[in-house]
């Protein structure tokens, strides 16, 4: 009976042990198929979308204008308003969150290089942004993906209520928009927006920095204008002479008017 009881306990160990491998082996298989999944998904949504406006992102003195300044222009809850932008976070989400990374000009801040307008692979950093999003879900299995986008979206200073915004140059989302914080309380909200709902928190942010993309933002040396050069309605206009866009435009003096002046 002991040695029937002690074959019977190595047949289960033996089994047991088979099916863990089997197991691993399943699951081995699996990650490889989704990691080139996504990696293949990467590549198609680089060359659709960032390829062709590798230019389009926010530099790191970039300052939101008034209008948009101390509130979330649109809400979590407002992620069907853009539903393309909802599924791409939702159904590609290595390839949506390394394109906010972008847009924002986090990584442009990491790699230590503004994007170039020539070269054979133009915006080139966004893949460094989606290597670091495989690098962090490979070494902690997504369990600091919330956390790592909460700081992103919060910084440091709005994290622990004192000490610089952010590390080096990169500016936080939160401080870039003056959006208010209550520190700590505020960032464990949005990491636990990104870990329940991070479609939804992604298509907030990605539509809010695209919004101050398409209708400018001001830097130090004054407003940028990111609609295409073109006339101004409403501005007066010299015949024969070039318009620069931030630059006084010289009115000529006409009969029964004073001497001519500058116009901004």
């Amino acid at each position: 009976a002991d040695r029937a009881l002690q074959y019977y306990e190595y047949d289960y160990d033996y089994d047991y042990q088979q099916q863990q491998q089997q197991q691993q082996a399943v699951d081995l298989v699996v990650t490889i198929i989704v990691s080139v999944l996504q990696m293949v998904t990467a590549v198609i949504y680089w060359a659709l979308y960032i390829r062709p406006t590798h230019t389009k992102y926010l530099p790191k003195d970039a300052v939101a204008p008034a209008r948009l300044r101390g509130r979330w222009l649109y809400q979590w809850t407002d992620c069907f308003g853009e539903l393309g932008t909802c599924c791409c976070f939702c159904w590609c989400p290595l390839a949506a969150v390394a394109d906010l990374y972008y847009r924002s000009g986090w990584v442009h801040v990491a790699v230590k290089k503004e994007t170039d307008a020539g070269g054979s692979c133009k915006g080139w950093e966004y893949f460094a942004g989606a290597g670091f999003l495989c690098f962090v879900n490979a070494c902690t299995s997504g369990c600091c993906y919330p956390c790592i986008q909460s700081f992103l979206r919060n910084g440091f200073r709005n994290t622990t209520g004192s000490g610089a915004s952010s590390p080096g140059e990169y500016v936080d989302a939160r401080s870039r928009f003056q959006i208010p914080s209550s520190g700590c309380d505020t960032f464990c909200s949005d990491c636990c927006l990104w870990c329940w709902c991070p479609a939804c928190a992604g298509t907030q942010e990605y539509r809010h920095v695209m919004h101050l993309l398409n209708h400018g933002f001001e830097q130090a040396q004054g407003v940028v204008s990111v609609v295409p050069a073109g006339p101004v309605v409403g501005a007066p206009v010299v015949m024969g002479q070039p318009v620069v866009v931030g630059q006084p435009v010289v009115v000529a003096a006409t009969e029964g008017t004073g001497t001519g002046g500058a116009t901004k």
